[in-house]
């Protein structure tokens, strides 16, 4: 299966404020657009401060839009990309958005 780059372009990540009824625990909401048709699932990438390198911290399944994460800490700025992927390899990444835990 080869990823169809034309199809996987155009990851929108976005950050959400809490979700109703969120545990006051610190943690961040991302959602973003599925604009592919073949993928496998997408990758989630993060870093601490506005610089640096962006790690995967987790992949998710295909058709998945969205993704709490729960070990982020209270004051200190994250910021995220998201991937698609499949078995012929991965997307361009999204756009960077970065954002405080609350």
């Amino acid at each position: 299966m080869v990823i169809k780059k034309r199809w996987l372009t155009g990851l929108l990540l976005l950050l959400v404020p809490a979700w109703p009824g969120a545990a006051p625990a610190a943690q961040l909401h991302l959602t973003w657009t599925d604009n592919s048709y073949n993928e496998a699932g997408f990758q989630i990438e993060r870093r601490m401060g506005t610089t640096g390198t962006l790690t995967p911290i987790i992949t998710v399944g295909m058709n998945i839009t969205a993704y709490v994460d729960p070990t982020v800490t209270a004051g200190i700025t994250y910021c995220y990309q998201v991937r698609a992927f499949n078995a012929g390899g991965a997307s361009a990444p999204s756009n960077v958005v970065c954002r405080q835990g609350q």
